[in-house]
């Protein structure tokens, strides 16, 4: 966790019974001490279960004095020590001629069976029997190395990419064959998947689009003093992308099919999925715009092709949060928001026919995980059980056909397994932001608590001031629909005192971004120790409550659930009278939320006073094809300039800074930042510029850190801030 090592010194304020007074250095010594508190006063927050096999795990405890390795019976929960540790430590002493104390032994990369542990000490790799207490020095381990996706799956062949073409070899490269003579500059194969009988690989040919360079220039290149010109391929919203055919090849003859299905225009080609015969393929294909998605099937002799799963929509389908799993040769699950909700449904492939497997006003949240011989569905939901949080994430179990239904953990908090591979037990550590974690060890089946493992202690810390994130819900932008955030506070807070209001956001639509699980330091908890109040909240325009609210954000990027927000903000403000709106709120965001924290004095500065917009998206017209044609929509259309930031930015109002940097791959520091800045500068705005050299979409850091701290203490405290040593 990164430090505030950097600190910031304010003036007093003159009317100290409005507002905080600052500048006492030992406020800011805790704001940099704050990450070693929270360390030195916690126990119990984590707990890591390395499965041995679906029997045993062993986890690892910590405390001041030193580590310990625990088993654990998965039927039983009973734990015993994984290894007898003196006996350990009294064998490594000669070796290393110096005591080793048993709960200071340094082991590392350890593996562990049934048998015996397996780890690196002192530079050498050793074997201890955890019955037999015999140590032995073995060779350095060879790692297992992923299967070579270019050998056939028999051994057989092997399949190379060579200059855009794919060329077949036996195994002894006795010979070799051209599969793709075509290949060119513009026409070139970089996908293939073998069949399982060996005899046929499935094959992508890509027809090269318009493929443009982006430029950066890297200020200070690690050899040489002259600057250097950077370029990389980078597609823009509306160009000419690449393009991807599926073709059929027959091992060894070379003979070509082409099935009869659809060119794939979106901008990467699909995973191919065989049946176990090889007579059938699938693949999902997401068509450009994201508004038509189908999962094709091919029969492999014929290159006969149809659509088994179509989804439809007018404003996009979430390509990401799209799964499908198998469960039997003829049977696909499917997730779809047909119904407004995310649901599981069970598709026929023959048929084309799709049950539902689940349905209500919630959402299945992830893949869900199959096990065709037990019949058993288990996936991942929130918002089904009444009365709670719906981002928090809860573990369901079900028949194959959607019966028998079970809730596996029923707490009121998210739930974060680690499963044995065979489903049957799993250890559940459950939290939220206001509850230390519990750690379980729960029965697969049933979700039955065999044994608690652990439980998660702050009360030291709170002794010392320190207080919980609080989750806060209010009524978003139509007096309704409840929205959910999180509080947080520094640790001297004086409730008589009033303390200015600082945003964090994301907006970005992929998902939700307000944290649910338990933690004790964070950017937010450094940056309120300076004399704030931090929030956080999920806007209408995220994801995971259903297509209504997602779909706020459709080609509206610019909203970014900034009426939720406010409404939010107002809600908790009137509930506690220390956060201060009266000199604005400041924002502040990374990436998306860069774009999004600049959009809040363009379009609300009314309301916000100050941002920081770090990295930020501000024209998405000049940003990744992919993410601004999923959101904004493909063909564009007139809301891609309209929602601009550079567009707007003579209705700036407030004290703004923008940080970049230089070597930004992701998001283009020259079509984003720049572009802002001339636009700025050409309607006569004051703002702040800050480019980080050598640096790239990641400005994490302690500087990076001040100076967002530095802008709003200027800006929501009137002061120049100084610094500590």
């Amino acid at each position: 966790m990164t430090r505030l090592r950097f600190l910031i010194v304010p003036a007093l304020l003159a009317c100290a019974t409005q507002t905080l007074s600052q500048g006492k250095k030992e406020d800011f010594d805790r704001a940099r001490k704050l990450s070693s508190l929270t360390r030195d006063n916690t126990s119990g927050l984590k707990f890591t279960a390395n499965w041995i096999d679906e029997t045993e795990f062993w986890h690892e405890t910590r405390d001041q004095q030193g580590r310990d390795w625990w088993s654990v019976d998965a039927a039983t929960g009973e734990q015993s020590p994984l290894f007898d540790q003196t006996a350990l430590s009294g064998l490594l002493d000669p070796l290393t001629n110096q005591v080793v104390e048993p709960r200071r032994i340094g082991l590392m990369d350890l593996k562990v069976t049934a048998d015996y542990v397996q780890f690196q000490f002192d530079r050498k790799y050793w074997r201890f029997g955890r019955a037999s207490n015999q140590l032995e020095e073995i060779e350095r381990p060879n790692r297992t190395a992923p299967r070579n996706p270019s050998l056939s799956p028999d051994g057989k062949w092997r399949v190379e990419k060579r200059d855009g073409s794919l060329i077949l070899l036996p195994v002894d490269r006795s010979s070799e064959t051209n599969l793709t003579k075509e290949a060119s500059e513009t026409l070139r194969w970089n996908y293939f998947y073998w069949s399982p009988e060996s005899n046929m690989i499935a094959a992508w040919r890509t027809t090269t689009g318009d493929r443009l360079k982006m430029n950066y220039v890297e200020s200070v290149p690690k050899e040489g003093v002259r600057p250097v010109l950077r370029s990389h391929t980078y597609d823009l919203p509306g160009d000419n992308v690449d393009t991807h055919k599926l073709f059929l090849i027959k091992i060894p003859s070379g003979e070509v099919i082409e099935p009869d299905d659809d060119e794939f225009d979106y901008w990467v080609a699909s995973n191919v999925w065989w049946s176990a015969d090889g007579a059938k393929l699938r693949y999902r294909h997401m068509y450009r715009g994201y508004r038509k998605v189908t999962m094709m099937e091919v029969d492999t002799a014929t290159g006969t092709s149809r659509a088994v799963i179509e989804e439809t929509s007018e404003t996009r389908i979430h390509p990401t949060n799209t799964f499908a799993a198998y469960a039997g040769q003829n049977t696909i699950l499917w997730t779809s928001r047909r119904s407004g909700w995310r649901h599981l449904y069970s598709v026929d492939a023959a048929t084309r026919n799709a049950t539902p497997l689940t349905s209500g006003e919630w959402e299945i949240r992830g893949a869900p995980v199959v096990d065709e011989e037990k019949g058993k569905i288990w996936f991942e939901a929130g918002g089904r059980e009444p009365d709670r949080d719906p981002y928090l994430v809860h573990q369901y179990v079900m028949n194959l056909d959607g019966s028998d239904l079970k809730l596996l953990t029923p707490e009121a908090a998210q739930h974060v397994p680690q499963w044995s591979s065979d489903r049957g037990h799993f250890v559940d550590t459950y939290s939220r932001v206001d509850q230390p974690p519990v750690h379980v060890l729960r029965n697969g089946a049933d979700g039955t608590i065999i044994k608690e493992l652990r439980r998660g202690d702050d009360a030291p810390l709170r002794e010392k001031g320190w207080t919980r994130i609080e989750p806060f819900k209010a009524k978003g932008r139509d007096g309704k629909t409840d929205i959910y955030g999180n509080i947080y506070r520094p640790t001297n807070l004086d409730p008589a005192k009033k303390y200015p209001v600082i945003e964090y956001i994301y907006a970005g639509p992929h998902a939700a971004h307000t944290a649910k699980t338990y933690r004790v330091t964070s950017q937010l908890h450094r940056l309120a120790e300076l004399g704030f109040i931090c929030v956080q909240m999920d806007g209408m325009g995220t994801d995971y409550r259903g297509k209504a609210f997602h779909d706020v954000s459709h080609k509206n990027l610019g909203d970014a659930g900034f009426p939720d927000r406010i409404a939010w903000i107002k809600a908790a403000a009137a509930r506690y009278p220390q956060m201060d709106l009266s000199p604005g709120v400041g924002i502040f965001g990374y990436s998306a939320g860069g774009y999004d924290s600049t959009r809040a004095l363009l379009a609300y500065g009314d309301f916000y006073s100050a941002a920081v917009s770090l990295a930020g998206n501000h024209d998405h017209r000049t940003d990744k094809t992919w993410w601004n044609e999923l959101w904004m929509g493909w063909p564009m259309g007139p809301e891609y300039e309209a929602q601009a930031n550079p567009t707007n930015a003579h209705k700036l109002t407030g004290k703004l800074l923008l940080i970049h940097g230089e070597n930004d791959t992701n998001v283009n520091i020259h079509g984003s930042t720049m572009r802002l800045a001339a636009a700025l500068i050409k309607a006569d705005k004051d703002f702040d510029m800050f480019i980080m050299p050598g640096r790239g979409h990641n400005l994490a850091g302690t500087y990076i850190e001040r100076k967002i701290a530095q802008h709003f203490v200027r800006s929501l405290y009137g002061k120049e801030p100084g610094r500590t040593n």
